[in-house]
């Protein structure tokens, strides 16, 4: 049976915005803080607020206690032995708070959510774990390791909103959802598909493991973020804090499009109760992870204008700002500077798409289009990529007028279908061939096939199709043009070998040795 537990008054005016039965504190007011015992820091707990009938004090003390005895890799823990009495009456509160800490911080990234045991009369929770006790040390820094490689994309300057923006679309981009284990068709062992654990080793999981892993990885930069579930919609998603202020959060929902990589929603990022039940969130039963009643939360509509509203292909960093497609016709490639904490932004389009370029053709109804595009960002160095229907195009600047074609499809590849999903991995790209946008059954049952495009190959491509370098006018971009430049800055140039008017690379008005230097820096990346 449900129990809907209040906060004490205390804790919950911590976030004045939100109700007093309902949420715990804010991030502003917590803070981010974390002290120092023996070897490693712990995280501040206050934003949990008071659970049951532990007074707010106890269940920071208890939650406390379970990440140190996770962190050091105890078989159990005595509560007795941090000043709290485990008893018949408060026994699954502290149930909840261990399974609260294991979903949302690093500390218990190998421990079993749903296996454990305890005892009310000696005041003990036995702790189990995915990996043995002999590879554990090992096993714990290899996943936090995997944790810290995300997060070494986070650039500190940013604001909270935009952290979570990067990271909810990196889950999305990188993962996907596990519709195997969803379906039976493969039983993973110990429930891990509902982990951050099993998201990171199998690269697939449902929802608890998308969740789960966004709540790591936020609260591991300070940002308070709480798992919430719903029994009737059999689902879970995030609360994130942000600015004082408590938000929805629901990556595995943004990320439907199964096998698609880089087809990311928006819908689900930093919204209201009202907008996340208008994207089907319909049930009324939402809970955090320590069962508190969440659903009647006042969230403001602070992002309702944000500018990654407008995107339906994952958002990424290029350039020192944030680029996104379009979702409207003519669809736009954009970037986004000065983002305002309301989420609007300084907007520059730097590339408008033609028609052909955006719409993507119904497989087997011929003159019939889809309504939205999918077109896909991705970012190697200083180059952004992105697909069309039948090609592949990039860009190395905003300035750049013309996009530069490095890939077409192949007649054989036309024969399978479209390009549907792309991403970057090092300095290889992936794409994905598809005919039509298909049931998750159907990916399962015939999975859509991704295809390498190699540094080697792309590069050359980009070095003859960048005619911004092509200074000598013969439609490729070779030494022979820093050649023609360096005679034409030494006043040797022959007459009619050199175009002078696309030679001021920097753009100073002037030609010049940092011309010069432009085009061997450029020859030298490709």
């Amino acid at each position: 049976m449900k129990r809907l537990i209040s906060f004490l008054t205390a804790a919950a005016a911590v976030c004045t915005a939100m109700p007093l039965t309902a949420v715990p504190a804010s991030a502003a007011e917590t803070s981010a803080a974390v002290q120092e015992d023996g070897a490693y820091p712990i995280p501040d707990f206050s934003c949990l607020g008071a659970v049951g009938s532990l007074s707010a004090e106890e269940t920071k003390t208890a939650a406390e206690a379970v990440y140190q005895c996770l962190r050091t890799h105890q078989p159990e823990i005595c509560f007795r032995d941090y000043g709290i009495e485990m008893n018949r009456n408060n026994y699954n509160e502290l149930i909840n708070i261990y399974r609260t800490v294991i979903c949302g911080w690093d500390a218990g990234i190998l421990a079993i959510s749903n296996h454990l045991s305890y005892s009310p009369v000696t005041g003990t929770m036995a702790f189990f774990y995915y990996v043995s006790d002999a590879e554990y040390d090992a096993q714990y820094a290899a996943y936090t390791g995997m944790l810290d490689e995300i997060l070494s994309g986070v650039q500190d300057e940013w604001s909270d909103a935009e952290k979570a923006l990067y990271l909810h679309d990196y889950i999305a981009l990188h993962y996907d959802y596990d519709y195997e284990a969803y379906y039976g068709r493969i039983e993973r062992e110990d429930n891990e598909e509902h982990s951050a654990y099993g998201i990171l080793k199998n690269g697939v999981a449902v929802c608890d493991g998308y969740a789960n892993l966004y709540s790591m990885l936020l609260n591991r930069l300070g940002i308070n973020t709480l798992k919430v579930s719903s029994n009737d919609l059999d689902h879970a998603w995030n609360m994130v804090c942000i600015d004082g202020s408590w938000y929805y959060v629901d990556v595995t929902w943004d990320d439907i499009y199964t096998q698609y990589a880089g087809v990311v929603r928006h819908s689900n990022f930093l919204r209201t109760a009202e907008e996340l039940s208008a994207a089907d969130h319909t049930s009324t039963d939402w809970l955090v992870s320590y069962m508190n009643d969440i659903y009647s939360s006042k969230v403001p509509d602070t992002f309702s204008n944000a500018f990654w509203l407008q995107s339906d292909s994952v958002i990424l960093r290029w350039q020192d700002a944030w680029v996104t497609v379009g979702r409207e016709a003519p669809c736009t490639l954009s970037l986004h500077r000065n983002i305002q904490p309301d989420g609007t932004s300084e907007c520059t389009p730097f590339c408008e798409l033609e028609f052909d370029q955006y719409k993507w053709s119904v497989w087997d109804k011929p003159g019939y289009t889809y309504t939205r595009n999918y077109v896909v960002p991705a970012v190697i160095g200083d180059t952004l990529f992105f697909t069309t229907p039948a090609a592949i195009y990039a860009v190395q600047s905003p300035e750049q007028t013309e996009p530069v074609l490095i890939y077409a499809l192949s007649e054989s590849e036309q024969a399978e279908g479209y390009l549907y999903g792309l991403y970057a991995k090092g300095d290889t790209l992936y794409y994905g061939i598809d005919r039509s946008i298909r049931q998750p059954t159907e990916t399962l049952s015939s999975p859509v096939p991704y295809y390498a495009l190699r540094a080697a190959d792309w590069s050359a491509a980009l070095l003859a199709g960048d005619l911004r370098y092509d200074l000598n006018g013969d439609s490729s971009v070779t030494v022979l043009d820093a050649v023609a430049l360096a005679r034409y800055v030494n006043e040797s140039a022959p007459e009619g070998s050199f175009e002078a008017d696309r030679a001021d690379l920097d753009q100073d008005s002037i030609i010049s040795l940092s011309d010069l230097m432009l085009m061997l820096e450029y020859l030298l990346s490709v």
